[in-house]
């Protein structure tokens, strides 16, 4: 702007002290201010993008692809007179002969959307290392491992019918295990949850790879973790419980789902949604930012290149300017012919 007033300017003065060619120690301070946000907004956008990048590349410890989350609820005075487990025993296998499904589990919680359950864990016994920890608790049926394609590395899984005379059973995450001294050390050994009663003597009976089934921390993909079978805590099963539940086809035959809840007359399907999709929306935030700070890069970008033009442009005049005047000049004083 300044150069083109400088071009139009008309009335050049003999002594050439009329003309002022701007102040060149605020326009530097100024261009440098612009060059310096622009970095900054250019290298936060990157900041953002490698991050969301990083998060997609997680790794959790789980597979989620086929793997769907079904969030029950109850009908108006379904859960009057309620068994639970002799109820959700026989929706699971009915579910689980459905075409198309190779496996259903019965939890508390959705990976990736709602989280675990947390409590305070120690080792009944004498002589392991770590007795009070803050761990995860998750309820979870048999083959809940296998769906998420986890790895049991010690012990065993848990079983559809565990005998009564077995007592309550937990498997543990390895960061747990190595916690506390190692698989060799927890394997057999009894902990206690928490001050409730039914949680105060339970056998490990299996150690478990890790899993982070939280994405509110994202960088923390070993978090120690409790496992309970779901089957011992019938009396735990909450009014309206979630579903998992693996299928060979990218699909979900939801409406066979449907079926099978609506007839059994307890509850009804009140959501359901892929496990990819929650991990998507458990990084929307992120996501948002990441692009929101590009939009703000590529708009510092087109700043930049506006005002270096715009800088080139007026020293360019500046110095046309300077250099006419020092011509005209030079006419009108016979220097120059």
């Amino acid at each position: 702007w300044q150069g083109r007033r400088l071009s139009r300017q008309s009335d050049l003065h003999p002594s050439g002290r009329g003309l002022s060619y701007g102040h060149g120690a605020a326009q530097r301070i100024l261009i440098a201010t612009q060059i310096a946000l622009t970095l900054a907004l250019v290298t936060g956008a990157g900041m953002f993008g490698s991050s969301l990048r990083a998060y997609y590349k997680l790794d959790l410890g789980m597979r989620t692809s086929h793997v769907w989350d079904i969030t029950l609820a109850g009908n108006p005075a379904g859960y009057h007179n309620f068994v639970p487990e002799p109820y959700y025993r026989e929706l699971v296998r009915e579910i689980e002969a459905v075409p198309g499904i190779t496996g259903v589990i019965l939890t508390h919680f959705v990976p990736l959307g709602t989280g675990m359950g947390v409590s305070t864990a120690a080792v009944t016994e004498t002589g392991v290392p770590g007795q009070d920890l803050d761990v995860h608790v998750g309820f979870v049926t048999d083959g809940f491992f296998r769906m998420m394609g986890m790895r049991v590395l010690d012990g065993r899984d848990f079983r559809r019918d565990e005998p009564a005379e077995a007592g309550h059973l937990a498997l543990v995450s390895q960061s747990l295990a190595d916690r506390w001294g190692g698989a060799d050390a927890v394997l057999g050994r009894h902990i206690r949850l928490g001050t409730a009663p039914d949680y105060q003597r339970i056998q490990v009976i299996g150690v478990t790879s890790d899993a982070a089934f939280d994405l509110a921390h994202p960088g923390q993909t070993r978090p120690p973790t409790v496992y309970l079978d779901n089957w011992q805590y019938p009396d735990s099963i909450p009014a309206g419980p979630v579903l998992l539940v693996k299928t060979e086809a990218p699909t979900l035959p939801i409406a066979r789902v449907r079926q099978i809840v609506n007839r059994l007359g307890r509850e009804y399907v009140d959501r359901s949604r892929s496990l990819d999709a929650e991990k998507d929306g458990a990084l929307v935030e992120d996501r948002a930012m990441a692009w929101l700070s590009a939009a703000f890069g590529v708009v510092a970008l087109a700043l930049a290149a506006t005002g270096l033009f715009g800088l080139l442009s007026y020293q360019v005049s500046n110095r046309t300017g300077e250099i006419g005047i020092r011509m005209a000049l030079g006419a009108r004083t016979g220097q120059i012919e």
